[in-house]
C-alpha cells in the first residue's frame, strides 16, 4: 500500500505534549499515530514503521542531533520533522529548525494549529528554502531580457502590414505567446519564493478586497458566483493580500477549466470561529477516478484532465494557506464529484 492509500504515519518520538497526540488520532481523517522512546533508542521498529511525519520536543532535539536526522532520513525515506515548542522560544529556535528542514509547533496551541502544522510539515519538500532562494534569482534575472523580446516582438509586429506580412505578424504573436507563457512560470516562482519568506505578524484585510482583486486580475467563469453575502462584506482574513488573491484566483482559473469542459462549478464562502471557509465544489466526469490524497500534489490536477505535466494552481493554493495557518482538504463525491476547501485564518 502507497502513502497516497492510507492515512499519514507520525512518529512521537520522546515526550510530547499529549494533546498533539489526541488531535492527530482524532483528525476527520485519523492520522497512524505511535509513541517511541526517540529517535535512536527504537530505531528498528521506527525504521519499520517508516513514518511520514517524525514529531518530538524541540527543547530535546540540539544542534548535534543535525546530522543524525540526515542519516535517518537517508534511511528510512526523507520524513518530514515537526519541533514541538514553549511559544517565548521561537524566535531562538526558528533557525535551528530551519537547518533541520522541521516545522515549529508552537504551544499551546489549539487544534486548527496543530493541522495546519503538521499539513503544512507534509507538503514541504526538503531544502526548500535553498532552493526557492536560488530559483527566485532566476527568475528575476530572467525577467528582464524576457520583456526586452517580448516588447521587441511587439514592435516588430506593429511594422508589419496588415496584409502582406500577415504571416509574419501571426509568427510573432505566437512568440508573444509563448513568452508569456514563461513570464507566468516566472512568476509563479516569485510567488513560491514569498510564501517562504512569509513571517508574522500579517496584516489584517478585508475579504472583500481580496475578492475585487481577484475579479480583476482573473477571468471568471460565467455562472461561477463569487459575490459576497450580507454577512460576509465585512469580514476579515490575516495575512498577505496578493498571495491570498493569488490563492483564490487560482481556485478560480480550476473551476474555468471545469465549466469550459461543459461541468458546474459552485464557489461559496462562509464564516468559522477562526476564520473564512471557503468551499469550491467540482463535477465532471474526469474527475471520477480522482485520488483526494493527491489533489494538491503538483501537475495532479492537470494530469486528470489534460495528461499535461505542467501547472502548479492547486499545489500553489496550498502552499499559500499552510503559509497563513490554514488548511486545505479536499473531499470526493459520487459521479466525479469533488470539493476543495480553503480555512483562512
Amino acid at each position: 500500500m502507497d502513502s497516497t492509500s492510507r492515512p499519514p504515519r507520525v512518529a512521537i518520538l520522546g515526550r510530547v505534549d499529549g494533546v498533539v497526540t489526541e488531535v492527530l488520532r482524532n483528525a476527520p481523517t485519523p492520522f497512524d499515530v505511535r509513541t517511541f522512546a526517540g529517535l535512536y533508542d527504537d530505531y528498528a521498529e521506527l525504521r519499520d514503521f517508516a513514518p511520514d511525519v517524525c514529531c518530538l520536543a524541540a527543547q530535546t532535539f540540539r544542534e548535534h542531533d543535525l546530522g543524525g536526522v540526515r542519516l535517518a532520513r537517508a534511511e528510512l525515506g526523507s520524513f518530514r520533522l515537526v519541533l514541538v515548542a514553549a511559544r517565548e522560544l521561537e524566535s531562538e529556535l526558528g533557525d535551528l529548525a530551519r537547518r533541520a528542514g522541521a516545522s515549529l509547533l508552537l504551544m499551546p496551541c489549539t487544534t486548527r494549529d496543530v493541522m495546519a502544522t503538521f499539513d503544512g510539515a507534509r507538503s514541504e519538500p526538503d531544502d526548500e528554502s535553498a532552493f526557492l532562494d536560488i530559483a527566485r534569482g532566476l527568475a528575476d534575472e530572467i525577467n528582464n531580457p524576457l520583456m526586452f523580446a517580448s516588447g521587441h516582438l511587439q514592435l516588430l509586429e506593429a511594422s508589419f502590414d496588415p496584409t502582406a506580412d500577415r504571416d509574419r505578424a501571426s509568427q510573432c504573436r505566437a512568440a508573444r505567446k509563448a513568452l508569456e507563457k514563461i513570464a507566468a512560470t516566472m512568476r509563479t516562482v516569485r510567488t513560491l519564493g514569498q510564501v517562504q519568506a512569509l513571517r508574522p505578524p500579517l496584516p489584517r484585510i478585508l475579504l472583500r478586497d481580496v475578492i475585487g482583486d481577484v475579479l480583476e486580475a482573473v477571468d471568471v467563469p460565467d455562472g461561477l458566483d463569487v459575490a459576497l453575502t450580507d454577512e460576509l462584506r465585512d469580514a476579515e482574513l490575516t495575512g498577505d493580500r496578493d498571495l491570498l488573491v493569488r490563492a483564490l484566483g487560482e481556485f478560480c482559473r480550476v473551476a474555468g477549466e471545469i465549466v469550459a469542459l461543459g461541468n458546474p462549478a459552485t464557489l461559496t464562502f462562509s464564516r468559522t470561529e477562526g476564520g473564512v471557509l471557503v468551499r469550491l465544489r467540482l463535477v465532471a466526469a474526469q474527475l471520477g477516478a480522482w485520488e483526494t490524497p493527491r489533489s494538491f500534489d503538483a501537475y495532479y490536477l492537470n494530469r486528470v484532465l489534460r495528461g499535461s505535466p505542467h501547472g502548479l494552481a492547486l499545489f500553489l493554493v496550498q502552499a499559500i494557506v499552510h503559509a497563513h495557518g490554514g488548511r486545505a482538504t479536499a473531499k470526493k463525491g459520487k459521479g466525479g464529484e469533488l470539493e476543495l476547501a480553503l480555512e483562512l485564518p
